[in-house]
């Protein structure tokens, strides 16, 4: 595999179709800054992925440099006008441009692992050796942002292949138990970019859940991870399809998603995407809705134990005790009117709005839109 020479073709047409102008003239200006300091820049992550996918584009970017070099992320900080942050141990950097748009940039590096599930060990490498350490095939792809080469697409593992037949394919068979999170990561992007995960990366996932690989992540990234899953739009079919290849014992032994659960957790999804054609202006946590359905068929103990194991921040532990223990004691009418879910808001606002949410898919509350 380390000596397969990459398949290259350019797309700087599509690039132009698809991208805006500003977006463009982004990635231009930050080859040609490459350029300045005889560097190699490229493209790499989610957005090369998305764009050959065509599906939407975020606003982020991820950069990989080769050499790694400091001076050109402070001068591109400040042609870009950019705060910016430095993760010197990682040899990365994170910019935030004014108008939202973040900018990663990060060196070409190879990442060891001590022992399974250990936070990787890094060292700079090339760009080669660096998609070589990817999570998946599809994720492989790199874009060329100098002025000679500009737009070349670099293939090195066949990954439009892949994206041709929106498959997830692990690189290689000890991917899930160096980084078990990427058992989560699969279902994210399978979910999410309506994808599949292929039968052999199946059989590894599996393997790696039965040699207890989740059991050995800290409880910060199984809950990072845990609430990445929760928030993406789609939460619901990604709650199912984690219980289909995971389930919930990495959360609390007692949690089986069965129909009773299911017609719950179908409850908070109708009332979230009422709320989310409301247009109200509250800002919600939608995650924190998700999670309250999860733990719901637990007792008050072992719920609360389960937050605190996962180190869930205190907002989570009281929406959960106000649910308990206003279940029924508040007067949340099956069918409502925005004005008067308004006014419920405004009432309680003492009270975290995920907590009230909660309260009214539990009452099978239906909200019109008048």
């Amino acid at each position: 595999m380390r000596n397969v020479l990459p398949e290259i073709k350019n797309i700087n047409l599509k690039l132009e179709r698809v991208l805006s102008a500003k977006n463009y003239a982004l990635i231009k200006k930050i080859g040609r800054i490459a350029d300045k300091y005889s560097l190699d820049a490229y493209l790499i992550g989610g957005f090369v992925r998305d764009l050959m996918l065509g599906v939407d584009l975020g606003i982020d970017f991820d950069i990989l440099i080769e050499p790694y070099s400091a001076e050109f992320i402070k001068d591109l900080t400040n042609q870009l006008n950019a705060q910016v942050k430095f993760y010197p141990l990682f040899k990365t950097a994170k910019l935030k441009l004014p108008e939202g748009i973040v900018v990663d940039i990060a060196a070409a590096r190879t990442e060891t692992y001590k022992f399974p599930a250990a936070l990787p060990i890094v060292k700079l490498s090339s760009l080669k050796n660096d998609l070589l350490r990817r999570d998946f095939i599809i994720n492989t792809l790199a874009l060329k942002l100098n002025k000679k080469g500009f737009g070349d697409l670099i293939d090195f593992l066949n990954a439009g292949k892949y994206i041709k037949e929106k498959k997830i394919r692990v690189l290689h068979e000890l991917s899930f138990i160096d980084d078990p999170t990427r058992i989560f990561r699969a279902i994210r992007f399978e979910q999410r970019l309506n994808l599949q995960i292929d039968k052999y990366t199946q059989n590894l996932l599996k393997q790696a859940l039965d040699a207890g690989m989740l059991d050995r992540l800290d409880a910060f990234r199984k809950t990072n991870e845990l609430i990445f899953l929760l928030a993406e739009p789609n939460a619901l079919k990604i709650i199912i399809r984690l219980s289909d290849l995971v389930g919930f014992n990495f959360i609390n032994s007692q949690l089986i998603c069965n129909p009773k659960m299911l017609k719950g957790l179908q409850a908070v999804e109708k009332i979230l995407n009422v709320y989310r054609k409301s247009c109200l202006s509250f800002k919600v946590e939608l995650w924190i809705v998700y999670l309250l359905g999860i733990l719901d068929p637990l007792p008050l103990k072992d719920a609360e134990k389960t937050l605190k194991v996962f180190k869930f921040k205190l907002k989570v532990k009281k929406c959960l005790l106000f649910c308990r223990s206003n279940l029924n004691k508040i007067d949340i009418s099956r069918q409502m009117s925005i004005r008067k879910f308004r006014d419920i808001l405004e009432k309680f606002s003492f009270v975290d709005i995920e907590a009230i949410l909660f309260l009214m898919s539990k009452s099978e509350t239906k909200i019109d839109k008048n």
